[in-house]
């Protein structure tokens, strides 16, 4: 048997990505290289050009942490109330 006589099946194509999901991926992508860029660099900044004390940037971000979590559950409270999600 020669080797030409052998199917192989064809490779499936993937669909094209719209262009829409792309942008919201490349902006997710930027957006946390920021916010990781600045959650490494203010306490530095803080410090250095500030003159912040060590005891107060973690207060700072103490409270950083416990607004994000109070706003998490208010918003997730308010979304039950509503009744309404977000379709993903």
């Amino acid at each position: 048997m020669s080797p030409n006589n052998f199917s192989h099946p064809r490779p499936e194509v993937p669909p094209e990505v719209p262009k829409s999901v792309l942008g919201f991926g490349y902006n997710s992508f930027f957006m946390e290289i920021s916010n990781n860029l600045i959650h490494g660099l203010l306490p530095i900044y803080l410090v250095s050009v500030l003159k912040v004390s060590i005891s107060s940037i973690g207060i700072i971000e103490g409270i950083a942490e416990a607004t994000n979590s109070v706003l998490k559950a208010f918003s997730g409270a308010l979304s039950d109330r509503m009744g309404r999600r977000k379709q993903l």
